[in-house]
């Protein structure tokens, strides 16, 4: 029904337009999201070396304290009840002062 030129006429693209501005956006976008993740994973990782370093040296031993110093005021405990393992329980005097010392 149309003639050639009138078709090709009306196909024909006369507005070229370019978004590159959100192509921009879209980009920069992507660009933080990585960079994110990124630093989430970087703190990850060293949080986790931290703490690897504080546990291997705690099971080592070198965060424990080597004595305990007690010192106790004078009190005495009359008919405190008192177990000892594989013994019956039994009512003794505990006299706190007993107790004192570097351990």
């Amino acid at each position: 029904v149309f003639s050639k030129s009138l078709r090709a006429e009306t196909t024909n693209k006369y507005f070229r337009t370019e978004f590159k501005k959100e192509v921009d956006k879209a980009e920069k976008s992507r660009r933080i999201s990585l960079f994110l993740k990124a630093i989430y994973f970087m703190n990850l990782i060293g949080l986790l070396c931290g703490q690897i370093y504080v546990s291997r040296k705690q099971s080592r031993g070198d965060y424990q304290c080597k004595s305990i110093t007690v010192i106790i005021k004078d009190e005495v405990w009359e008919d405190s009840v008192v177990q000892v393992p594989g013994k019956d329980i039994e009512k003794m005097v505990i006299i706190y002062p007993y107790f004192n010392g570097h351990y």
